[in-house]
């Protein structure tokens, strides 16, 4: 019975939370604070580098710049490349920006602050339907945005794109993740990380990041990032032996090798 199925779920989860803080069982405050701060800066990205494109005509394809630049972009699967215009990017921002207003909230917030697919994209309709009845006027999103936001869902646009970014990027950048060893500045991160949360309860769930997708919606395995750069201490020899800028065919997580860009200097 389905019904025996969620309470079952939902009891195992309960069971893997040692601080009795965690809101549902199984999202604990370290791991909230964690998930906050990513999803803030993926954020943070895109706000940015939308102002770098005002001069972009809305026709045209993201620079390959830009798609080297914002994170969360990698997890927008390839064949969606050529719809991947200035409203597709300013209509996916909103949907990050939607995502981390859910997880804002407190933890006790009678809305909830899981950002489950179903609960962006309920938010993002009530979000829409505010601006249309209002006509923009103190409505926290503008006709124009409704329009972007309509553009990235009619180019085949997911609530779960942001979710897969959010929850890899926090992954990768904690002690369970492979940039963590690798690269010294996101530990660095970590240590004022851990200063921010110190006085926060230790939790078995802090970093169960699959537990953490499981109770989003998503799969237990990571689908993407689907676009790769090279960094510019590689060279191209070491991918094909093509200096070339275009964008080659494959994906990670869906049955490809990863597809390789050169990364442009702006």
């Amino acid at each position: 019975m389905p019904g025996t199925d969620q309470a079952s779920a939902r009891d195992w989860s309960r069971k893997t939370c040692t601080c009795d803080s965690c809101v549902d069982g199984w999202l604990s405050p370290r791991m909230k604070e964690r998930l906050e701060g990513e999803g803030d800066f993926l954020r943070y990205v895109s706000i940015s580098l939308l102002s770098d494109l005002g001069g972009l005509p809305e026709d045209e394809v993201l620079p390959d710049w830009v798609i080297a630049e914002d994170p969360s972009l990698h997890f927008i699967p390839m064949e969606l490349h050529t719809k991947m215009s200035p409203a597709f990017y300013r209509g996916y921002a909103v949907v990050v920006d939607v995502m981390v207003q859910i997880l804002q909230r407190p933890a006790g917030a009678a809305a909830g602050c899981v950002p489950t697919p179903t609960a962006i994209e309920a938010r993002l309709r009530e979000l829409c339907t505010a601006a249309r009845k209002s006509g923009g006027k103190a409505a926290a999103l503008t006709p124009d945005d409704v329009e972007d936001v309509e553009a990235f869902l009619h180019a085949g646009g997911e609530a779960e794109f942001a979710l897969e970014a959010l929850t890899d990027r926090a992954m990768e950048k904690s002690p369970a993740g492979s940039e963590f060893l690798r690269r010294p500045a996101i530990r660095v991160q970590e240590e004022e990380l851990a200063g921010e949360v110190g006085e926060l309860p230790v939790c078995a769930n802090d970093l169960d990041f699959e537990l953490v997708r499981k109770r989003l919606g998503l799969p237990p395995h990571f689908i993407g990032p689907h676009w790769f750069f090279l960094t510019d201490s590689e060279s191209e020899d070491d991918i094909d032996g093509d200096d070339s800028e275009d964008v080659y065919a494959g994906q990670r997580g869906r049955g490809g090798e990863g597809a390789v860009m050169k990364r442009r200097d702006r």
